[in-house]
């Protein structure tokens, strides 16, 4: 498996990016591998 560490999801508004950043992120939790979902807007602090 590849070691990445960022997944970038990109398109036009309605899309279905967040979808699809939801849906990788559940995948990947299911595989035991930590992910977490940062929303564009998201900030940490």
């Amino acid at each position: 498996m590849i070691k990445t560490k960022l997944i970038i999801v990109e398109g036009i508004a309605g899309s279905g990016k967040s979808t699809t950043a939801h849906y990788i992120a559940r995948q990947l939790e299911k595989n035991e591998i930590k992910a977490k979902w940062y929303y564009e807007e998201e900030r940490e602090g």
